[in-house]
């Protein structure tokens, strides 16, 4: 609640917003961006109507006005669901005209708090159609900008990934753009770009209508995998003989890396890309692509040199059911070999849990499902 001193001081502010001049409104901005620090002050500027002058500038043609306003409305939105419903309707058209914004200044111009803005707009479900017809512009510029503001562009785009109308601008062109953003941010220094990359995976693969186009490009999987790779795992010639050669080729360089540790330092990019993995098992052709990855070695690994108590237990049962999945693929083609009666259309029945005594592995453990010969495979 604020006090009615302050609504007045406030009041002034927004009379200035609306009808002041250039120096007038940079003047009043100065002092908006102060009062929305504070409740008091995010009050008084939700009572006396603020939000809808800040919109209008938050997309004005002179960078400081922009910026200012941008980034108090950004603060009015984090403090308050309902101005922040009402900033992202599509009605209102923020969030197109801030995409508008990013794709139109140039790469040298701080957009810090106008990116600031559109990530708490993106936390809203009514804007993220509007994010997802932007979803090659927005990516774009993540991709040609290295300044930290911009960097929050990363969890803009984990949001819009939730729209299955995202996909269809990520996964086209042979699926172009997704795999850039996950070959050049999943390798980046800055961890918030990282876990962009790893989110919007995540959440394409929740989406069981992208398997297909996922599964089909053959590169994109394993430099994701590649990030789960310890420095010191136990992986043979053989288990990279096994492996598809572009997972191989990507193991191979990450066993050879300098760096200590697993390849992916942050605990939690390690949960969503082990995530993503089992969210491909969902579907026949994910479960399937896994297998000809064979990525097994990777999962074992992942789990047994997890190092992270947060995030252990939970890696071990995701790499255990993943892997559980996997066996139950190639179980299929075995079990109509040998004429055993084959399970209902559309069933997936219910895999045998791995490390039991059957799989022949210890308690615990992520067992490697038997290798399916190439005539079983074809069936």
């Amino acid at each position: 609640m604020a006090s009615a001193a302050v609504i007045e001081h406030v009041r002034e502010l927004v009379e200035f917003l609306s009808s002041g001049g250039q120096t007038q409104v940079k003047l009043a901005l100065e002092h908006t961006a102060a009062f929305s620090g504070s409740e008091e002050g995010v009050a008084a500027l939700l009572e006396t109507g603020a939000a809808a002058h800040l919109h209008r500038l938050s997309v004005h043609p002179i960078q400081g006005i922009r910026s200012d306003a941008a980034a108090t409305l950004a603060n009015l939105c984090a403090a308050n669901e309902p101005t922040c419903k009402t900033a992202a309707d599509p009605e209102a058209g923020l969030v197109e005209q801030l995409c508008e914004c990013l794709g139109r200044v140039g790469r040298d111009v701080d957009v810090t708090s106008e990116v600031a803005l559109l990530a708490n707009l993106s936390t809203q479900p009514v804007a993220l159609p509007a994010l997802a017809a932007n979803a090659e512009l927005l990516t774009r510029r993540l991709l040609e900008s290295s300044d930290e503001g911009t960097a929050t562009l990363a969890h803009v785009l984990v949001n819009a990934a939730q729209s299955p109308d995202f996909s269809t601008h990520m996964l086209r062109n042979d699926g172009r753009l997704l795999s850039e953003l996950i070959t050049s941010q999943l390798a980046h220094a800055d961890g918030v770009r990282r876990q962009g990359a790893a989110g919007v995976f995540r959440n394409l693969c929740l989406g069981e209508y992208n398997h297909i186009p996922i599964c089909r490009h053959e590169n994109l999987l394993p430099p994701i995998c590649a990030r789960l790779i310890p420095c010191n795992a136990d992986i043979d010639a053989e288990d990279l003989a096994k492996m598809a050669a572009p997972l191989r080729a990507a193991v191979t360089a990450s066993l050879a890396s300098p760096l200590p540790g697993t390849l992916e330092p942050e605990p939690s990019i390690r949960l969503m890309i082990t995530e993503a993995l089992l969210a491909l098992t969902l579907t026949r052709l994910g479960r399937e692509h896994l297998r000809k990855l064979h990525v097994y070695p990777v999962l074992r690994e992942s789990h047994k040199r997890e190092e992270d108590e947060g995030i252990g237990e939970t890696i071990q049962a995701q790499n255990e059911e993943i892997v559980s999945l996997i066996e139950g693929e190639e179980e299929r083609p075995r079990r109509a070999a040998e004429g055993a009666p084959a399970a209902e259309a559309g069933s997936e029945g219910a895999p045998a849990a791995a490390g039991s005594a059957e799989a022949g592995g210890e308690a615990g453990s992520v067992v490697a499902p038997a290798e399916a010969s190439s005539e079983e495979a074809r069936q």
